[in-house]
C-alpha cells in the first residue's frame, strides 16, 4: 500500500521556533482508523551532528484538543531507534518507522498525541524540533504541541511542531542481512556436545530481526562427517536476506596414548 498521510503540520508553516528534543515533546492528531506505521519531525542539531539515539511514541490524548493537549496512559506504540547523527546543523524530516507489534490502528475521530524522546540530550548535541511561530497568533493545525519538563506541558497559542503521520509501507527491495555468531567452520569431537552460536540479522527498514531467523541444524556428533547449519530470515516486505551456511565437521577423537604411540612409530621409522 502506498504510503499516505494521516494527519500532519506542513513544512510551510514552520518559523524560527524550536524545542528541544531532550526527555519528550508531543504533537496532538486526530486519527482516520487506519493503522500508523511512521511518523516524521522536521529536526536539527545545535553546531554537530546529535548522538545516541530518538525515538517516537504514540500514547493517547488528554486535554482540550488545539488549547493543552497532552499524552496520557500507557505508551500505545514505539518506533523503531533512529541514530541521532542522522540529525545535523541542517534542519530535515527524520522518520520514525512502526514495525511488527507496534504498529497501532487508529479510531477513526479519535485524538492522539506522537512525542519523541532523546535520552542522551545533553548540552552540545540537542535535537531540535521545528515548530510554528504562530505569528500573529494563527492557528497552523488542530491540534497542539507539548513537551515534557517534570510533567507535560502544553505549548502556547496552540503552537504546532512540523510533522506527519503516516499510513502504508514504502517501497521495499533491500533484503535483510544475516550475520554468523563465531566461525563460518568449526571442528568438534565425535561423541561431544555441539551448542550452535547462532546469527543475528537486521533490516533497513524492519530493525532487528534476529527473532526470525529460520535455523537448520543437521549436526550429529555421534557419527563422523561434515554437517552444515544454515540460517534464512525474511523481511515483513517479502525480501530473503542470502542464506548463511556454517560448516560444522565432526572428527575423530585423538587421545594422549594414541599421539604418544604414533609419535614413536615415527621415531622408530626415522632410526631405521
Amino acid at each position: 500500500m502506498a504510503v499516505e498521510i494521516i494527519d500532519g503540520c506542513g513544512i510551510e508553516y514552520s518559523g524560527y521556533a524550536a524545542q528541544g528534543v531532550g526527555s519528550g515533546l508531543g504533537q496532538s492528531f486526530t486519527g482516520d482508523g487506519r493503522e500508523i506505521t511512521s511518523c516524521d519531525f522536521l529536526l536539527y542539531s545545535s553546531f554537530i551532528p546529535a548522538t545516541g539515539i530518538i525515538y517516537a511514541q504514540l500514547y493517547a490524548h488528554t486535554g482540550t484538543y488545539g488549547i493543552d493537549s497532552r499524552p496520557t496512559g500507557p505508551i500505545l506504540a514505539i518506533s523503531k531507534p533512529v541514530n541521532a547523527s542522522l540529525v545535523t546543523p541542517h534542519e530535515n524530516f527524520i522518520n520514525f518507522g512502526f514495525v511488527g507489534g507496534q504498529r497501532f490502528t487508529t479510531v477513526n475521530g479519535t485524538k492522539y498525541v506522537i512525542t519523541l524522546v532523546h535520552p542522551q540530550d545533553a548540552s552540545g548535541n540537542h535535537a531540535w524540533a521545528k515548530r510554528t511561530d504562530n505569528e500573529g497568533h494563527l492557528d497552523r493545525h488542530n491540534g497542539n504541541g507539548s513537551y515534557k519538563d517534570t510533567n507535560w506541558i502544553a505549548l502556547p497559542f496552540s503552537t504546532d511542531f512540523i510533522f506527519h503521520v503516516y499510513t502504508g509501507d514504502p517501497l521495499d527491495t533491500t533484503p535483510p542481512v544475516i550475520t554468523l555468531n563465531g566461525n563460518m567452520a568449526i571442528n568438534v569431537a565425535l561423541g561431544s556436545t555441539y551448542v550452535d552460536a547462532g546469527a543475528t540479522a537486521t533490516d533497513d527498514v524492519d530493525g532487528n530481526l534476529t527473532s526470525s531467523i529460520v535455523t537448520v541444524n543437521s549436526v550429529n556428533t555421534a557419527v563422523l562427517g561434515t554437517y552444515t547449519v544454515t540460517y534464512n530470515v525474511t523481511d515483513l516486505s517479502g525480501n530473503a536476506a542470502t542464506e548463511v551456511v556454517r560448516t560444522v565437521i565432526v572428527s575423530p577423537v585423538v587421545t594422549k596414548s594414541k599421539t604418544v604411540k604414533n609419535l614413536l612409530i615415527l621415531m622408530k621409522g626415522r632410526n631405521r
